[in-house]
């Protein structure tokens, strides 16, 4: 006897590219996919066109993108989204800018054949940068960033978050690295997923953060890099702050060994719990009040055996508490 199970129906994939190099590092790019099942009669249509135009010094760039998205149902029924991008910028220099605008339709999907993780999205960034490239004293090397970012929802035209954000990486002569990043959101924000329940929001309120990572010399056999940081939100008591260590010891130029030790704890934290539906079919959401421990251990093993074959060991625990107070 023979027994035969669909897994899948007919499905066809494909996926175009157009695109073309122009002078001043400038291109211009075209790319369609497709997602076809005709036995269920259903199309998913992607196309997506980019441009980047620069001048011959470098000292001004565009940059343009727009998508659509397309899937069309049996009945004639037909799902259209949209994304865009522009930005202008200065990209070379050691005063560096760029002001952008993106914005995720309500309705754009491109799942089928591509990954967005939620649409229904604008951003709206203005970004200012220095660059350190000649060595000064006992830094090699610096690059510190500054941006503001203020994002709405598309549909409704709803505020969701304003971000101040400086960070500063800095390469010594002795081959270590320093990051730290700094961040601060003074209205809050509006958390519109955060209750599985649309048109439900949950109003974060203010809240600023710190990260701070120092990297020992990669040349070196022994390699430790350390992260350290911190989220604080004193309206309603929250503060979170995380460590992480990872010793790295490269045996030989083959064999390498890392372990990876991450530790957080967050108190007072808010989140959703439970959804409930009564008789009557009206809705109750559930929020909990809780201090969340979490502990992550990364074991990582790399054997490289010559230029085409290598062999990954990644072995990882992870464990996350939560104590409830409300």
């Amino acid at each position: 006897s023979q027994l035969e199970i669909l897994t899948q129906q007919f499905t066809n994939y494909n996926v175009a590219v157009i695109d073309q190099n122009l002078k001043n590092n400038s291109y211009f790019t075209f790319i369609n996919t497709n997602y076809w099942q005709p036995s269920n009669v259903f199309v998913a249509n992607v196309s997506g066109a980019e441009s980047r135009l620069q001048n011959k010094k470098s000292t001004f760039s565009f940059l343009g993108r727009l998508n659509v998205s397309q899937k069309y149902y049996s009945g004639d029924s037909t799902d259209l989204g949209h994304q865009y991008l522009f930005a202008v910028s200065r990209p070379s220099g050691k005063f560096q800018y760029q002001l952008l605008r993106q914005e995720t339709g309500a309705t754009y999907d491109p799942n089928e054949m591509g990954f967005l993780l939620k649409n229904n999205e604008a951003i709206n960034r203005l970004r200012l940068s220095h660059f350190v490239t000649e060595p000064v004293w006992k830094i090699r090397s610096s690059q510190t960033q500054f941006f503001v970012q203020y994002s709405t929802l598309v549909k409704p035209n709803s505020f969701t978050e304003l971000v101040f954000d400086l960070s500063n990486f800095t390469a010594f002569q002795s081959y270590w690295n320093n990051y730290f990043e700094m961040a601060v959101r003074p209205l809050g924000s509006d958390d519109y997923y955060e209750s599985r329940t649309w048109g439900l929001v949950y109003k974060r309120p203010y809240n600023d953060e710190f990260t701070w990572n120092i990297v020992s010399d990669s040349r070196k056999k022994f390699l430790y890099e350390n992260v350290f940081g911190f989220v604080n939100s004193p309206e309603n008591n929250n503060f979170m702050y995380f460590i992480e260590a990872t010793p790295r010891m490269r045996f030989t130029d083959r064999f390498m060994v890392s372990f990876t030790l991450h530790y957080d704890k967050n108190f007072s934290d808010y989140g959703w719990v439970e959804t409930e539906y009564n008789d009557d079919g009206s809705m109750v959401t559930w929020f909990g009040k809780r201090d969340v421990t979490t502990v992550s251990n990364i074991l990582n093993v790399r054997y490289i055996f010559n230029t085409n074959i290598s062999l990954t060991l990644r072995a990882r625990h992870y464990r996350s508490m939560a104590d409830y107070k409300d």
